[in-house]
Order: structure tokens, then C-alpha cells, then sequence
């Protein structure tokens, strides 16, 4: 079931406080006619769109990369040398510090995160996320993972009375560290299975949660939890986190691009053309996504990003869950087309006599391990209410609302 956020007055139950509930992953809208650009967006329910370049690393996604904020962790705080040994990254006594230099102290009421721009979380037993102003997420009963910028991720399970288990990963993939089970503090190395539970990414400067769903090269984001914002205090717009995003991955489109010549040879065997225009586009791919680009729209404009001058990317929600990026050049033709179902495909395009697209070649089938690029699996429930939306248009009532 899909929340809608709210915000409520202050509690005398410390268990209680104002919120802001989960909001809905309808995270790519409906591509409509373009239209005009405004002059100003109101980032407080505006997508952001994002051609995200040097977003994937060794350990898997960046979340510093995704063009939503650094989450309290700057590149030279996650490089940093520590100052002191007290302050060197690890499991302590108390909890743990990650490798970026946030210290995570578990306790029996929950878990307290001190980023290093100062900022503070709370996550209680019933694995809500508190900001310092009162704002919190909706309880996860099935637990949450928080991911934070340094690459780390903390995850909490809900309990009667406490946590029931508290883990600490270093970076996606790795080992985990338990530090609280059953009502005990502990520390102790052994396998377990994978970070489960909603996937929340820290973003914005700390105080921002998106939920995050990957449909192969483009990542969608819905903001979860913000500040509370002071109506008379004086703030620029564009300090406001969008209320979504759409982040197409750069680094794996440019490598697919990449790699049209090889499949070229062997999809399209003697046909000079093809080979001619696939050699084309790997030539310019590492120019088209050299830098990331970023565009505010209105929540139900065209969900497209220029390319310099000459192409375009659209990203379009379709029938049976696919999602559809396709490049465009200045003529409005369609130039390749990448599709993600179960699976990513790259398909070369190319108008017939009657003007319709049809497609050159066989596809070419993206690496397994880029079907989904989150340290967290896609839940199924929360996949089917993303294509259930990605449909049509969002609702303004799907949107955060708070007062």
C-alpha cells in the first residue's frame, strides 16, 4: 500500500513524534508533449533528471554520484585521514564509525547516526528514521537498510522493545558486523545472508531519504523523508531536495555504446552500414557522457536530458513494466533505444519508408551484474507498485504533501 507523507504536531509520547510517511514510487512519469520550460521549479515537487558520469565504482553504485547530494559525506571527509586514532573507522564497544567518519552508537531505544557535517538520524525500535526538527519516516516492518554516502550500510530489524538486530556493512557486498542482537550488544564476525529490508539512501545533506528502485541503467528515486522547512525563514530553491529523480546511469550507457561494434560483427554479418553507424556512436559515446548533467522539470513534463546539441535521452514508462531510454537527434529521429524488463537490452534503430522505427540488428544483451546496481535487491512489492504508476501520469495525491 502506497502512504501519502504527512506532518503532525509535537507528542507527549517519546515514541511519537511530528512525520512524515512513506511516499509513493511512482518514479518516472508518463512522458507527455513537452512543454515550455519555466523559469523557475519549485524543487519541493519538481524530478529531478539526471545523466549521472562516474557514478560506478569497484564496491557498485556511488551515492555521492547521483546528483541528489553527498548525504554529509564530501569527497575530502571520505578521504580524509582520521585525526586521531579515536576517530579511526571500525566496530566499537558502543557501535561503529564507517569508513567516511560516521559514528553509529546503538543503544536500547535505537541507533544514533552522527555524519561528519554534523548532522544527526535517529532510527527507533520500529525502524522509523527521526531528524533532529521532529520529521520521521513511517515505521518498515520489515526492516530498513540505510545506505549512507561513504558506500556503508546500517541495518536496523524492528523488535517489541527494542531492535531485534542491528548490522553494519562497510561497503555493499562485504562482511557484516553484528552489533546488537536480541536486546544484547554485540560484536561478531561471521556470514550472513545480504542486507535485507527497505533500502533508504542518505542524501540531500543528511537529512534527505529517497527509496531508490533500479531499472537497469536509470535509477528512480522517491523522497522519503525531508527537514521541516520554516515558511518565514528566507530559503533558496535550490537548496530544496527534489520530491524525485530519474538518474540514468552514463557509465553504462556509454559502455554499452561500447560495445555495438563487437556485436555488430556477429549480429549483422556483411552489412557495411550497420557496422558503420554502430563504430560511430562508440566513437562519440565517451564525449556524449564525459560529464554528468542535471535538469529540474515540473512533475509531469517530458522526462528527457540533452546531450549537447546534437541528441537527447527520454526516459518513458511503458505497458508490461518496461522502461524505454531512448536517444533522439535534433531531426526527432530515434537513434538507439535501450529497454529494461527483467533484463537490459540495447536495440539500434533506424526509420523504414514509411517513417516507422524498426530495429537493425538483435539486441544486444547488457552484463547480468547491471540489471541492478543497488547493494539492495529490488523488493517485489515494492516493484509492483512502481510499474503499477510508471504507467500513467502521477497523481498529485501520490505526491509528499506536508504542512
Amino acid at each position: 500500500m502506497i502512504g501519502v507523507g504527512r506532518s503532525a504536531g509535537t507528542a507527549d509520547n517519546k515514541d511519537v513524534f511530528p512525520h512524515v510517511a512513506c511516499l509513493a514510487l511512482s518514479l518516472l512519469p508518463q512522458i507527455q508533449e513537452a512543454a515550455p520550460a519555466p523559469r523557475f521549479v519549485n524543487l519541493s515537487n519538481s524530478l529531478r533528471v539526471v545523466c549521472a558520469v562516474g557514478v560506478l565504482r569497484p564496491g557498485g553504485l556511488d551515492p555521492r554520484a547521483l546528483g541528489l547530494g553527498d548525504g554529509g559525506f564530501s569527497t575530502e571527509q571520505v578521504q580524509a585521514e582520521p585525526e586521531s586514532e579515536s576517530e579511526e573507522a571500525g566496530i566499537y564497544a558502543d557501535g561503529a564509525i564507517t569508513p567516511g567518519g560516521a559514528r553509529l552508537r546503538v543503544q536500547l531505544e535505537g541507533v544514533k547516526v552522527d555524519l561528519p557535517n554534523g548532522r544527526e538520524l535517529l532510527v527507533d525500535r520500529r525502524c522509523r528514521v527521526h531528524l533532529r526538527d521532529g520529521n520521521y519516516s513511517e515505521p518498515a516492518p520489515r526492516g530498513i537498510v540505510l545506505w549512507f554516502g561513504d558506500g556503508s550500510l546500517l541495518e536496523c530489524q524492528p523488535g517489541d522493545h527494542s531492535l531485534r538486530s542491528v548490522r553494519f556493512f562497510e561497503w555493499a557486498g562485504g562482511q557484516p558486523e553484528i552489533l546488537w542482537a536480541q536486546g544484547r550488544q554485540r560484536r561478531r564476525d561471521r556470514r550472513s545472508p545480504e542486507p535485507s529490508g527497505r533500502c533508504l539512501a542518505v542524501l540531500g545533506d543528511g537529512r534527505s531519504l529517497y527509496d531508490l528502485v533500479c531499472f537497469g541503467p536509470v535509477v528512480a528515486a522517491k523522497r522519503a523523508l525531508t527537514p521541516r522547512l520554516d515558511p518565514e525563514q528566507d530559503i533558496d530553491p535550490a537548496d530544496l531536495p527534489p520530491a524525485a529523480a530519474a538518474i540514468l546511469l552514463g557509465d553504462l550507457l556509454r559502455g554499452s555504446l561500447g560495445q555495438l561494434p563487437t556485436h555488430a560483427r556477429r549480429a549483422a554479418a556483411g552489412r557495411a552500414q550497420v557496422h558503420q553507424r554502430c563504430d560511430a556512436l562508440a566513437g562519440v559515446a565517451g564525449r556524449l557522457f564525459y560529464e554528468t548533467r542535471t535538469r529540474d522539470i515540473e512533475i509531469g513534463d517530458e522526462c528527457s536530458i540533452a546531450l549537447g546539441q546534437s541528441l537527447r535521452l527520454r526516459i518513458e514508462a511503458r505497458e508490461r513494466g518496461r522502461v524505454s531510454i531512448e536517444m533522439w537527434n535534433t531531426e526527432g529521429v530515434a537513434v538507439a533505444q535501450w529497454i529494461h524488463t527483467n533484463r537490459t537490452m540495447l536495440h539500434l534503430l533506424e526509420k523504414d519508408g514509411e517513417g516507422r522505427n524498426h530495429y537493425v540488428m538483435p539486441a544486444l544483451t547488457l552484463d547480468r551484474r547491471f540489471w541492478n546496481v543497488l547493494p539492495v535487491p529490488n523488493s517485489p512489492a515494492i516493484l509492483g507498485d512502481a510499474r503499477s504508476l510508471l504507467i500513467g501520469r502521477p497523481r498529485p495525491e501520490t505526491l509528499e504533501r506536508g504542512r
